[in-house]
This record gives C-alpha cells, sequence and structure tokens, in this order.
C-alpha cells in the first residue's frame, strides 16, 4: 500500500477536493483499492463521502488506541453503488482533543500510531490518501510519518509560497527522524486562471527549486457544484477543465509514485503548462 498526503499549511486551497476526486479517480478509472483518511477535525473529506459522526469511532480513536483501524473504517453508499473499493476513515472535532492528548502522552510513540494502525491493513488497499488540516499540530505529525509521499496542492495568487518553507522542512526532518522513505513528490497547482498574477505565481513555484506537477486544476463552476452534490467532479461533469485536469494529475501521480522517484524534479515531476 501506498501513502499519500496531501497537505498545505495555507487553508482554502483545495486539499480536500483534490484528495476526494484522486481517491474516486484511483477507485473507478484506476480499479485500485483505495482508503481516505480524514486528518481535519473540521471533517470536511469525511462529510463529502457521507460518513461524518459524532457517534461513530474515527480518526481520534486511532491516534488514542481506542479503537483498532477495522473498526474506524466505513464504506460510503457512493461507492457501494458504484462497487468500488473506496473507503473512509472519517475525523470530526474530537480529533482536536486527541491530538493535544497524544501530544501529552509520553508513555508511547506519539508519531507512530497512526503508521502502526495501517500496518494491519495494509494488505487490503493499494492507495491510502490522508486529508490534512493546515497545521503541523501531532495528528499532522502521525499522518506525515504514515506516509511514502507528499503533494501540495497550491492556489496561484500572492501568497502562494506562504508556508511552503515550513513545511519543506518539516518533512525533511521526518524523514530524518522517523519516516526515512517520506518524498515530496511535487505541488499541484489547483484554482487555476490563466491571469497574469496567476502565471507568476505559478513561475514563483517552479522557481522555488520544488518539484511542481505539470497538470494544473482549472477553476471551474463544476468543482464547488459537485461538492455541493458531494460527488466528484469526474461524475458530475466529465468534461469539464478541472475533471480533465484532475485525470491528468492522476495519471501523473501514478508514473511517479509506481516509479518510486525521490524529490527531483527532472525525475518525478516537471514544471510547464498543462493542456486544457
Amino acid at each position: 500500500m501506498k501513502t499519500i498526503s496531501f497537505i498545505n499549511l495555507k487553508g482554502g486551497v483545495a486539499k480536500t477536493v483534490t484528495t476526494a476526486n484522486i481517491g474516486w479517480l484511483l477507485a473507478k478509472e484506476h480499479k485500485k483499492r483505495v482508503l481516505l483518511i480524514d486528518m481535519d477535525a473540521q471533517g470536511h473529506l469525511s462529510r463529502f463521502w457521507g460518513v461524518r459522526s459524532s457517534a461513530k469511532p474515527s480518526v481520534a480513536d486511532l491516534l488514542t488506541f481506542s479503537e483498532g483501524i477495522r473498526n474506524v473504517i466505513q464504506t460510503p453508499d457512493f461507492s457501494r453503488h458504484e462497487n468500488v473499493t473506496l473507503d473512509v476513515v472519517q475525523a470530526n472535532l474530537s480529533l482536536i482533543t486527541a491530538a493535544k492528548e497524544v501530544l501529552m502522552d509520553c508513555t508511547m510513540p506519539q508519531q507512530m500510531r497512526l503508521s502502526k494502525a495501517l500496518q494491519d491493513v495494509a494488505a487490503d488497499y493499494d492507495f491510502c490518501l490522508i486529508d490534512h488540516a493546515p497545521s503541523l499540530d501531532m495528528a499532522t505529525i502521525n499522518g506525515l510519518v504514515a506516509s511514502d509521499f507528499v503533494v501540495v496542492p497550491v492556489e496561484p495568487d500572492d501568497f502562494a509560497l506562504d508556508g511552503l518553507d515550513i513545511l519543506t522542512r518539516q518533512v525533511s526532518a521526518l524523514r530524518d527522524g522517523y519516516a526515512p522513505g517520506l518524498t515530496l513528490a511535487g505541488c499541484l497547482i489547483c484554482r487555476y486562471r490563466p491571469t497574469v498574477i496567476a502565471n507568476s505565481a505559478v513561475r514563483a513555484v517552479e522557481q522555488s527549486g520544488l518539484p511542481v506537477f505539470r497538470s494544473k486544476i482549472r477553476t471551474a463552476c463544476a468543482v464547488p457544484e459537485s461538492v455541493a452534490l458531494k460527488i466528484p467532479v469526474d461524475v458530475y461533469r466529465k468534461q469539464s477543465p478541472a475533471a480533465y485536469g484532475y485525470r491528468s494529475f492522476c495519471e501523473e501521480l501514478l508514473q511517479c509514485v509506481q516509479n518510486g522517484h525521490t524529490d527531483t524534479r527532472e525525475e518525478c515531476v516537471q514544471s510547464g503548462h498543462a493542456e486544457g
């Protein structure tokens, strides 16, 4: 099982939408067995798939050892209807308390709790995608340590570079300390429109030295509409620019992951303008 974290320390850059849509494409179009983990107390990924609940076990229970992982995995109705293997570990506001509890608990390893839990289901899935909150709390650390790859969704605006240096330093530190295989797969440009400001921001990200995926997810009305309806954009409007962008990125991500590349722009991902 390959585990991929989607994270940016800025909010509102389409992390959750990207996680949901790539999870769907991997399961539906590429016939992969997919586990989605919501690591954001807001639970937007869980809401998207219709599994968020304060009455059911959540990822908080994994981190505090209250439940085993098989007891917190849920299968959305949409997955059953479409006959795909796409399961979800939900999050709710209890994750806030759980992250603090883990931080204060020095009697057990703090950073590797999710990683250890995932070992029990590693043979059941091909991919695990983790949707992170824009923070570096203990929940986020657990998600990153459990991951093989990190994807950073970026909105191309005046603040596109904010927090990227902090995030990359954290990834490097975790690689040295807890996750030697952790790889920064690259930045994914989301909510893209070919404006002067957006193109300037894209160039700034490319010139930062970070790997950047060729694919771009264009701004499209189909995205918020599909989110409101709680269905993937590829199902809602397959011909929309955003749906095309996600299909292109999914292919690119698969190639990157399957080739096992490291953080090099030349080998793993390349900068440039996507089609569509």
